[in-house]
């Protein structure tokens, strides 16, 4: 089962290079680098590696933002696989330890492309931000002195060839070194902290909420666009089809956001967060409804007391379109 944070990031990864920079890329071609990379973490090959590098030159590498993009599927995909062995491993599956250190072979074998046949250091320096959090991941198992070497001589390699800045590598050999400990001191790609930090205090998200000037891409087809922008175009009980060339991306007055679309947000983002919560409980006087909003049930008449979601899109049709 893919997890919710993969999926976005994967949606992200997507969104980024389906976008002009300069050519759009097409989906077909995306689907088949993603898997790719799934092949190559099953069966690191020299060929399998050696595609994905390719690709990542074809399609991205020319790009910062394609790049940062890439990194943080990356890591995503790391954390993706299981830290724990005695459920990961099957008889022709590799283990989740080893499918980790496969992403960082990939990534090695496009610093070398980058850095010493492209002279690209502009590649390395957009990995950089990723590069503890997917070490971090690869050295999270304890008792694995075979693994903990291969992952301290490559970024032995990493320094010999000067890939990354001396302190990046001292990170990086630190967090090896420090194995399962290091989680705590790794910064994640968004900025936020580690650790045991409930779900209370990372989910109200109180930094300043400031409205974009728009929602959607301009270059992107009708169809690649976020479901909000059909909004101002749908006919509330209408059955007459809309028409795709008034779908267009939403353009907002940028500044502060109305407090009523901030708690529509913060209640949406607390609801996810509490279904994919391992802690989560269902209460029975909880039910879902047709919507996906979650509702509370009167213990009396069984009928709904209070829906506690308001969807993305009903959050998105509180703001005001320019």
């Amino acid at each position: 089962m893919v997890s919710p944070q993969l999926a976005i990031a994967k949606v992200s990864f997507s969104a980024v290079l389906l976008r002009a920079d300069p050519t759009s890329c097409p989906r077909t071609e995306i689907d088949e680098f993603l898997s790719r990379l799934d092949a190559t973490t099953s069966r690191c090959s020299p060929s399998n590696v050696q595609k994905c590098k390719q690709w990542i030159f074809s399609n991205l590498a020319h790009s910062p933002a394609r790049v940062a993009a890439m990194a943080k599927y990356l890591v995503a995909l790391a954390n993706s696989y299981s830290a724990d062995l005695a459920t990961t491993r099957t008889a022709r599956e590799p283990s989740s330890k080893r499918k980790r250190l496969h992403l960082l072979y990939i990534l090695n074998d496009a610093l070398y492309q980058a850095h010493l046949r492209d002279q690209n250091t502009s590649f390395a320096v957009n990995l950089e931000l990723a590069l503890p959090s997917l070490v971090q991941s690869a050295a999270a198992f304890p008792n694995s002195l075979k693994h903990t070497k291969k992952l301290l001589d490559l970024v032995d390699l990493w320094q010999e060839h000067q890939y990354c800045q001396p302190d990046v590598i001292n990170k990086l050999r630190q967090i090896v070194r420090d194995g399962p400990h290091s989680q705590d001191s790794v910064t994640p790609l968004d900025g936020s902290t580690n650790g045991s930090a409930n779900t209370s205090t990372r989910l109200p998200k109180d930094a300043p909420f400031i409205m974009p000037t728009i929602h959607g891409d301009a270059s992107s087809p009708w169809y690649d666009l976020p479901a909000a922008n059909w909004l101002p175009v749908m006919e509330p009980n209408s059955t007459r089809p809309m028409n795709p060339e008034m779908i267009r991306p939403l353009r907002f007055a940028s500044g502060p956001v109305d407090k009523q679309l901030i708690k529509a947000v913060q209640d949406l983002l607390a609801d996810v967060d509490r279904i994919y919560s391992k802690e989560c409980v269902v209460d029975s006087t909880e039910d879902i409804d047709q919507m996906g909003q979650r509702v509370v049930l009167d213990e009396i008449t069984g009928e709904v007391d209070v829906a506690v979601t308001i969807p993305l899109t009903v959050a998105l049709a509180l703001t005001k379109p320019v």
